[in-house]
Order: C-alpha cells, then structure tokens, then sequence
C-alpha cells in the first residue's frame, strides 16, 4: 500500500492503534492512562494519539524508558514507579533488551529460562486510584495495560466509582506466545460494568457499558481499507528516499569527478609535448655547447702548439702597426 496524505502511522507491535483508530477516530483531545508504557515511540501504543493531539499519564518502572519519555512525551505526566494493588517498594525484573520486563516473579524466571538476562531492581509502586487522585482527570478515554502478568493487581488498584475509562486495553496472553493467560482479568472486569469486544490475538478490549460505539467497529479484522502502515515502514520508506537523494549526489560527484580526470588528462598530454619539446631543444642546445668546448680545446692547443709561436712575425706582419713596431724593435706585438 502506497503512502498518502491520508495514511495512518501505526506504532503499535500489533498495531492495537489502528483499532484505535477505528474507535476513536480523529477526535483530537483525548486523555489516555499508559501502564507499562515502554518507549515512546518503538511499539508504543498512544504515540499515534499524542501526535493527534491527545495527552495522559505514562506509568513506567524502567528508567531508561522513563527519561525518553520525559524528553518525547512534555505533554504527558510521566511516573518512574510500578502500578500495584498497594503502594510501597517492590521488585522490578527487568528482562535486560526487551520489553518483557514484570513485577511478576514467575514471569521473570520465565524470560530467564529461556536464556535472557534478567536483572532485579527496587522501585516503587504505587496504587493506579492514587495515580488518577492525583491527575483528577475530567475523563479517561484510554486505559492500556501491559505489564507481563500484573495486569489483575494494576485493575484491582483503581476505584471504578471514580474512574471508568471508556476503552481498556488489556495484554491477554503469555509473553511472546499467543496461549492466552487465564489471570480472572475478564471476570474482574465484567464485574465492573465493562465487556469484552475484541481479542487481537495478544491483547483483549474492552468497553464501558454505557459508551456508545459503532457497531461495525468489531466486526472484520484490520485490513487496507484502514489505510494504515507501520512506523518501520515509514522509516524504511524514508530511509530508501535518503539513499537515493545520496546516490544521485554521488553520481553527479563522479561525473564532475571524470569530467575533471578528462581536463587533466589533456592538460597532462599538452604539458608532455610541451616538456618533449622543450627537452629536445635543451639536448640540442647542450649538443651545440659540447661543440663549442671542443672548439676551444682545440683552439688552446693551437695556441700552445710550436708552429703557432714560430709564425707569430709572419701573423704580425699582416698588421701594419704591430709589423713596425716589432722592425723598430719595440716590446710588444
């Protein structure tokens, strides 16, 4: 499916935003309550909704996804704690590189019989009504739970007199398998005036009784009519366009690049005819030179030779002045 103006980003790991979507709609001031909320951008699941405008409480006991909320999520009120059914300190295990860190010791010495690393740290806890005491939010549109097996102690903290959010979103199965985790989350919840409408596989929703949706909401799966792609293939997308513009900026340098090679080239071949022949006329010149000395070596032996004092009167006499001066017996020639 070709992006559009109109296409839907979904940030989701199973695209639980794109159903949002669908229930939500454009509507662009709404209020979310993300427990486990993870990072703010990497298989989030309000990224799409804050984008939109909307705002809410991230509850994250991590704290290096904790400060990338802090610095992505301004509108939000973000807490560094775990969500229990009573306040105090509790065990965090984190799962070292994934998102299947829990609150839940049995989940933990699950990743860590499959070969993960899991490290143990104290954090506190804090109650999901003391949470929303605190916010005195107006209305909860959104309340998405994913805590890897402390999803029931999460629920069970709140004050449904208080507090009904009109959508829950619930993490339904065992982490990372789709055999669904039989933990009394449906029960609790019916009891508390919600009822489930959907299971996507991994997570369950759920309605308030009295929120009124439409009926064709539920009724097929997601699909491209929903005009939707996921974040990676945006990035992707963008990725191979950045490649491109780099590509044609490398061929464009490399034709200048010949273009300047060819230049050289024939400057290169120019210089050399113009050294051929500049050395061509040197080894002539040198030739002459060599000529030249040799003359004079022999003109000095001329000069040193015998003969040539012997006829030094008979050269004399061919020069008037010198031929009297040398008859009146002057000195010098």
């Amino acid at each position: 499916m070709a992006a559009t103006s109109q296409t839907f980003v979904s940030y989701s790991a199973n695209h639980e935003d794109v159903m949002l979507n669908r229930i939500f709609g454009t509507y662009i001031n709404g209020f979310y309550v993300d427990v486990g909320a993870a990072h703010p951008l990497f298989e989030n699941d309000t990224r799409a909704l804050y984008e939109r405008g909307w705002h809410g409480i991230n509850i994250e006991p991590n704290i290096s996804f904790f400060n990338e909320l802090m610095a992505q999520r301004t509108r939000d009120r973000n807490i560094n704690a775990a969500v229990s059914d009573s306040s105090g300190e509790i065990a965090y295990y984190e799962v070292i590189g994934t998102g299947l860190s829990t609150c839940d010791v049995h989940e933990a010495d699950r990743a860590a019989a499959k070969g993960f690393e899991v490290a143990r740290h104290p954090v506190t806890a804090v109650t999901l009504r003391a949470v929303l005491e605190e916010a005195a939010p107006a209305v909860i549109d959104l309340l998405k739970v994913d805590v890897e097996g402390f999803e029931l102690k999460v629920l069970s903290s709140n004050d449904w007199s208080q507090f009904r959010p009109k959508v829950i979103v619930v993490e339904a199965t065992y982490p990372e398998s789709p055999q669904r985790r039989e933990d009394g989350v449906d029960v609790y919840l019916a009891g508390q005036g919600y009822r489930r409408v959907y299971f996507d596989g991994l997570n369950d929703f759920y309605v308030e009784l009295t929120f009124q949706l439409s009926a064709d909401v539920f009724d097929r799966p997601l699909n491209v009519f929903d005009h939707y792609e996921s974040y990676e293939l945006q990035v992707l997308r963008q990725e191979r366009a950045d490649a491109q513009i780099y590509i044609a900026s490398l061929e464009q340098n490399l034709a200048q690049a010949k273009q300047e090679l060819r230049h050289a080239t024939l400057t290169a071949e120019a210089c050399s005819l113009d050294l051929g022949r500049a050395r061509e006329e040197l080894c002539a010149m040198h030739e002459r030179c060599r000529g030249l000395v040799a003359q004079q070596k022999q003109l000095q032996q001329v000069y040193l030779s015998t003969s040539w004092r012997v006829t030094r009167p008979l050269r004399a006499l061919k020069q008037p002045l010198r031929a009297l001066r040398i008859l009146l017996g002057r000195p010098g020639y």
